[in-house]
C-alpha cells in the first residue's frame, strides 16, 4: 500500500529481481543438469542456462535401458555448433527410458530444455542423493555467482 493525498492507494507488488526463472518442481546440479521426482523415477535434462551456452546442440547420445551409474559419470554426450559435452549423471541410478526424440531432433534440448528436451528417466537409487541437490532459487544463485 501507498499513502497518498487522497488516501490509501494499492501499488503492484515490485518484481523480485532474484527470483528464479528455473522450474520450482525439480531440484539442481552444479553440472547443470536438472531433475524431476515422481514416484522414486527422476526425469533428467539440461538447464536453459546450459542448452544456451552450448548453443545449437546438432547430436545427442544417450545410454541403454538397464545401464547403472554413479553420480558424477558420463552418461551420454551432447553436441552442438559449439562443442562436444558429457552428459553427467547427477545422482546414482539406473536408466528406466530414454528420449529417443532427441536422436531426430536434437533440437528440442534448445527448444524445451525443461520439458519435452529431456535425456532419460531414471531409478533414483537414494533420495538423499535428489535432497542434496540445490532447489530452484539455490540454482539461480549458483548461476549468478558463475557470472551467468
Amino acid at each position: 500500500m501507498t499513502m497518498t493525498r487522497g488516501g490509501l492507494r494499492q501499488t503492484a507488488p515490485a518484481l523480485n529481481r532474484f527470483m528464479s526463472s528455473y522450474p520450482g518442481d525439480r531440484r539442481y546440479a552444479d553440472t547443470h543438469e536438472w531433475l524431476k521426482k515422481e514416484d522414486g523415477t527422476v526425469t533428467v535434462g539440461i538447464t536453459s542456462h546450459a542448452a544456451e551456452k552450448l548453443g545449437d546442440i546438432v547430436y545427442v547420445s544417450l545410454p541403454e535401458v538397464g545401464e547403472s551409474f554413479s553420480k558424477n559419470d558420463a552418461m551420454g554426450v551432447i553436441e552442438s555448433v559449439k562443442a562436444a559435452s558429457d552428459l553427467v549423471c547427477p545422482v546414482n541410478g539406473k536408466i528406466e527410458e530414454v528420449n529417443s526424440t532427441l536422436t531426430d531432433s536434437p533440437e528440442l534440448v534448445n527448444k524445451e530444455p525443461h520439458g519435452q528436451g529431456w535425456f532419460v528417466k531414471m531409478k533414483l537409487e537414494d533420495d538423499a542423493d535428489f535432497e542434496a541437490l540445490y532447489d530452484n532459487d539455490g540454482y539461480q544463485k549458483f548461476v549468478d555467482s558463475e557470472g551467468g
